[in-house]
């Protein structure tokens, strides 16, 4: 007899068991690593990152990496299954053979152009010299394109040029910031949130948005600066991609309404940022939430430009349609 009730309740505890799993079905307990570089993108996912919950039933951990080359490394490797990065990488690693797909557009701009002197027009800045960061990279891509598109004269060069805007590429925002100080640039064009900081300790101000003289040329929402990319070993998980997609769609609210505790979040989180975040700074970030369909005609503009500029910006040719990432919403 007592054979026969310890058989039951092991039977009991087996069905308890199988029905509880059942309950959580699409649930996992594997751990999926996000990986942002640190700065304006690392914002785009603001939310999970300051409130650490689960996503879809599974665990998730945050990495803030130091730039976007980590990140390709990261998503390459197989470390990260999901990363943040400029659009045009995602392109160029997509191109390559990387099985990735682009779930959402985040963050459309972050570039501007600061000062102490004024402009009206692109002409006022002849004859001046301009500093940004890093050689090839997206600062210089985009002044290129506006000046070109414009029909502005520029050079490469350290000191002014009559007749011509004298750009030059410094490594890091410091030194772009320390060129202004010095009288070396007269305007620098950097990413917030480290406009903030440089206005700050320059007494300069925004002169000029560069996400506006884009649309002027290119069209209207097509800087789509960077966004999710999700690895194979994610983007079939589509009980994951929906709670991603949400807690991406309320992030941009969540980070406008919160911003007091952005600068403690993310150096507890392992950011380099020093930056005192006030509402104005976090509107100038143009963080926002578009899935990869619906930013599909923004973000062929922006390509097409880049494509235009320099087809190896984006890995030669322009991404199929397995690119865009379409989940059962």
């Amino acid at each position: 007899m007592k054979k026969i009730v310890v058989l039951l309740l092991a039977l009991l505890t087996s069905l308890s068991t199988l029905f509880l799993s059942g309950c959580t079905e699409g649930a996992s307990t594997d751990e999926i690593v996000i990986s942002v570089p640190d700065g304006a993108p690392a914002l785009a996912v603001y939310k999970m990152l300051d409130e650490k919950g689960k996503i879809g039933g599974y665990d998730v951990k945050i990495n803030i990496v130091s730039g976007t080359e980590e990140i390709a490394t990261q998503i390459t490797s197989g470390e990260s299954d999901v990363c943040v990065m400029p659009t045009n990488l995602a392109t160029k690693l997509y191109n390559k053979g990387v099985d990735v797909k682009l779930a959402s557009v985040n963050v459309f701009g972050v570039l501007y152009m600061i000062g102490s002197q004024p402009i009206t027009s692109l002409n006022d800045l002849l004859g001046k010299v301009i500093v940004y960061t890093g050689a090839g990279g997206t600062p210089e891509l985009t002044l290129q394109i506006i000046f070109d598109k414009n029909n502005i004269e520029y050079v490469q060069s350290e000191t002014a040029v009559e007749g011509k805007v004298a750009i030059t590429a410094v490594t890091a925002g410091s030194d772009a910031i320390k060129s202004v100080k010095l009288g070396k640039a007269d305007y620098a064009v950097l990413g917030e949130p480290v406009v903030t900081q440089a206005n700050k300790n320059l007494g300069t101000s925004v002169v000029l948005d560069l996400q506006q003289e884009w649309a002027k040329i290119i069209g209207e929402n097509s800087y789509t600066q960077a966004g999710v990319v999700l690895s194979k070993s994610v983007y079939d998980k589509n009980v994951f991609v929906r709670g991603l997609m949400e807690q991406l769609s309320l992030n941009s609210e969540y980070l406008l309404n919160n911003y007091e505790g952005v600068k403690e979040t993310l150096q507890n989180s392992g950011s380099a940022l020093s930056v005192d975040f006030t509402q104005e700074t976090v509107k100038r970030l143009n963080i926002g939430h578009k899935t990869a369909v619906d930013a599909k005609e923004g973000l062929e503009k922006y390509l097409n430009a880049l494509y235009e500029y320099n087809p190896n910006l984006i890995g030669g040719k322009m991404p199929d349609e397995g690119f865009y990432l379409a989940y059962e919403k």
